[in-house]
């Protein structure tokens, strides 16, 4: 186990998130950038010391092998209170000669915000995006120069052994990261063997897509340096919440005011919809927040050819703002008309409900 404490050579905590440990790594590797500290050897090492404390707490994985080796001296045996720890020790491959290495890079994942007509219509889109790409000045190689020496942790085996008792553990080297050597990293790169450069990345949104709809696009995302193949990138749509419109699964609801007279008398209304405006008849004596319904109106059923859902109608009834002499004269007749109202029974029966209530509090 390495004496080093590598929380101290970086000055951050042993509670650093990776954010954190990640900016204090750039602004001490660029302080002590051989470039700008030409023939200081003190200087030189220092930045070999901050690399090799990098490499260790920016990978999760080396850096809780390492922590438990701290805690416990390199002991197997002496977890103390975190059995876990222990556990996760075997799991992430303890007894592995060299460390597994991702056969390719990270997938790419992101969400775009869509409005309701391009989920209706789908659409093709270029999108900038930084992509992770093998770096020129080093080749893939994370070197600077062809300067390697053998790492004095492990040897140049590659991996460390603990004893306990007549138990032997093998672990992969956590400072040359199981290559048996160290060398100066590259300066474009830090070591890290790829650079993010922006890329124009095309793609097709289909009809019919929803909030829990991922697309994904095969093969063309992070570039990895070891077997050349890229990842995929897998995108979200979020659907934008739309004035007028709501989105039920396929179905959309929109409230409509309709005249009061319309209501009561029948009509043929134009209603707006993400295809255009559409005819609809409104029912004679129709009741107030009464819902009519356009098929296939709604939103197209994702990955199916022709398939949509419904519209769903809300009449909301709209009572005019100002009546003249004449038209109040008419409603007046009508009202003295013997008429059937849809609530009126219902209501005349709750207040005589309320009456005999009244009359036993009374009484």
């Amino acid at each position: 186990m390495s004496e080093k404490n590598y929380y101290e050579i970086l000055g951050v905590s042993e509670e650093a998130d990776k954010e954190t440990i990640k900016k204090t790594y750039r602004k001490l590797a660029v302080k002590y950038h051989p470039d700008k500290n030409p023939n200081n050897k003190e200087a030189e090492d220092k930045f070999k010391e901050i690399n090799s404390a990098y490499e260790i707490l920016s990978d999760d994985d080396k850096r809780k092998r390492y922590d438990f080796e701290r805690k416990n001296g390199g002991r197997i045996d002496s977890y103390g209170d975190d059995p876990e720890s222990l556990f996760n020790l075997f799991n992430g491959g303890l007894f592995n000669h060299q460390q597994q290495r991702p056969t390719r890079s990270a997938d790419i994942k992101l969400s775009i915000s869509i409005d309701i007509y391009i989920a209706a219509f789908g659409i093709k889109r270029n999108l900038n995006l930084p992509i992770e790409e093998i770096c020129e000045e080093c080749n893939g190689s994370g070197m600077f120069g062809t300067k390697r020496e053998v790492c004095d942790m492990c040897k140049g085996k590659g991996n460390i052994v603990f004893t306990n008792g007549h138990m032997r553990v093998q672990q992969t080297c956590t400072k040359c990261r199981g290559r048996g050597e160290i060398f100066d990293p590259c300066k474009k790169c830090f070591g890290a063997k790829v650079v993010k450069k922006d890329s124009s990345i095309l793609i097709e949104i289909p009809k019919g897509v929803q909030n829990e709809s991922f697309i994904k696009l095969d093969g063309i995302g992070n570039l990895s340096p070891v077997t050349k193949k890229r990842s995929d990138i897998y995108v979200l749509p979020q659907l934008e919440q739309h004035p007028f419109f709501k989105i039920s699964g396929n179905d959309i609801h929109i409230a409509i005011p309709v005249p009061y007279i319309s209501m009561i008398m029948g009509d043929e209304i134009d209603i707006p919809t993400i295809y255009g405006f559409a005819k609809l008849k409104v029912p004679k004596c129709s009741k107030n927040d009464s819902v009519l319904k356009l098929e296939n109106m709604g939103m197209p059923i994702f990955r199916t050819k022709n398939s949509k859902g419904d519209m769903f109608i809300h009449l909301i009834a709209d009572t005019p703002k100002g009546i003249s002499s004449e038209i109040i004269e008419k409603m007046n007749e009508i009202k003295n008309m013997s008429c059937e109202y849809h609530m009126s029974s219902i209501y005349e029966e709750a207040k005589t409900n309320i009456r005999k209530e009244l009359n036993n509090i009374k009484s």
